[in-house]
């Protein structure tokens, strides 16, 4: 099923042919359950060796992926967590803006010679370019050259097949404990490396001999490194390396597909796409999302361009592939099934975001406004790539509410629980700033609409071949 490229898609004909709990392997069900989210999502269950798989460039390099049991992922995560906090990422905006301008100088350029651009593409360039600015202070380059460098991209799908594929079949995973893995390998050099980890790897080599000299803007890697030179017992250099390297490799990809939904859903919905339009250009009547790329916070006050994305990442998951987590010694209960000790349970975002049973008959369809449904509070907990807070206040079915907190009450969580994403706030600040300024200043049509996108899902999913014709939106 994995190698097909459309488990997500067959995930969800299983289901909806055999019900809520599928066996796809000998010792694995596939669980699409009202319960689900509330038994082994949010609870701390240990994760399945699968997750070994994502140990690069050897075991030696641990990240949060990588760590199974609850507890030691929960000290693993405080280890980390306060450099990807969210007033650590605004320190960051303004590089993150000169790298979304790159995009619109891409965009300025395509509409102006009238070219069909490849917008998935670049959606990839830009993340993985902010991911290597934010994290050390250097984008990759892919916006700069506007090419796939070396293939890293390309590359990144097939080692996505590998990891799919491989993290599930013990034979292969002890092999590649063997060799792969192992850290003569790595000192061997006898493993290839792609263009984003040389570039990630030279740049901890750099910075680790420059650190003592001074100079460095407080980056995330700067972050980690001083708290690596102030606690020594909490944290040491292979554990910040593993942690570099898994962010780098988590970012990229799953950004960009959630920057592709929203974009290619809504070209496909032009009222939604000139509702959002018509609410940013009262902003910037009132003196806001005036700057070239608007800024995080001006995004925070407008609720259908939060209530879109979060639509996007709803009708399509950034990952498809079930996420693996083995019952406890005394069982799980979900309604009225029990499983045993050992069990592995396993949650696709994909099946649980079109379940019918949970969102309606519509689930399959791209539909901002169920989020505007008086009934949506008891939804929400179903919804696993983000979670909000509950701080905005719904108003009357069909009208749009106003949204008070201090991030007008939305905070992304990717993931769940113990193993929510610790680079939420990264993406949550990126895709709305990029996602806001392309609607406020570009009309953006597929070249064949009738047409659908191509994507396969290995464990992440990344859209392609939907190539568009850009506009620049003249000056109002």
């Amino acid at each position: 099923m994995i190698m097909r490229g459309n488990q997500g898609e067959d995930l969800l004909r299983l289901h909806q042919e055999y019900g809520r709990f599928v066996r796809i392997a000998n010792n694995e069900v596939s669980v699409c359950h009202p319960e689900v989210v509330k038994e082994l999502i949010l609870t701390p269950l240990r994760k399945d060796a699968f997750y070994r798989i994502f140990a690069f460039p050897d075991s030696r390099y641990t990240n949060g992926m990588t760590v199974l049991d609850p507890k030691q992922k929960a000290e693993h995560s405080r280890k980390f967590a306060p450099g990807y906090s969210l007033s650590n990422m605004l320190h960051s905006e303004e590089p993150i803006d000169k790298v979304i301008g790159l995009l619109m100088d891409w965009m300025d350029s395509y509409a102006d010679n009238r070219q069909p651009m490849h917008l998935d593409r670049f959606c990839t360039f830009t993340s993985n370019d902010v991911t290597g600015e934010v994290l050390f202070s250097r984008p990759y380059g892919f916006l700069r050259e506007g090419c796939d460098i070396g293939n890293a991209i390309a590359n990144n799908v097939r080692l996505g097949l590998f990891a799919a594929v491989a993290g599930h079949h013990w034979l292969v995973l002890m092999i590649h404990a063997i060799f792969l893995a192992n850290p003569v390998t790595t000192w061997l050099g006898v493993i290839p490396t792609g263009h984003i980890l040389k570039v990630t790897m030279d740049s901890l080599r750099e910075r680790e001999s420059r650190e003592r000299k001074g100079g460095n803007r407080f980056d995330l890697l700067e972050y980690w490194l001083k708290t690596l030179r102030d606690r020594p017992d909490r944290l040491d250099l292979n554990t910040v390396q593993g942690q570099t390297i898994g962010t780098v490799a988590a970012g990229g990809d799953a950004t960009s597909t959630v920057l592709q939904s929203f974009l290619y859903h809504m070209i496909r919905h032009p009222t939604a796409w000139q509702r959002l339009r018509d609410q940013i250009d009262a902003a910037s009547k009132e003196g806001r999302c005036r700057d070239r790329v608007i800024s995080f916070a001006d995004t925070q006050n407008l609720p259908f361009l939060q209530i879109c994305i979060k639509e996007a990442m709803r009708v399509f998951a950034p990952v498809q592939q079930g996420l693996p987590r083995v019952a406890p010694k005394h069982g799980v209960k979900l309604g009225d099934r029990e499983f045993s000790g050992g069990t592995i349970l396993s949650v696709s975002a994909f099946v649980l975001h079109r379940s019918k049973e949970v969102w309606g008959a519509d689930a399959d369809e791209f539909n901002p406004d169920r989020w505007f449904a008086a009934d949506i509070a008891s939804k929400e907990k179903y919804f696993i790539p983000v979670s909000y807070t509950q701080s905005h206040l719904y108003c009357q079915r069909g009208i749009e509410s106003k949204l008070t907190g201090g991030l007008a009450g939305f905070v992304f969580k990717f993931g769940g629980g113990y193993n929510a994403c610790p680079g939420q706030h990264l993406a949550k600040m990126e895709v709305a700033k990029i996602c806001g300024t392309i609607v406020r200043d570009y009309d953006i049509r597929q070249v064949q609409p009738e047409k659908p996108w191509s994507y396969k899902a290995y464990f992440n999913v990344v859209p392609h071949s939907w190539p568009v014709f850009i506009n620049k939106r003249q000056p109002h």
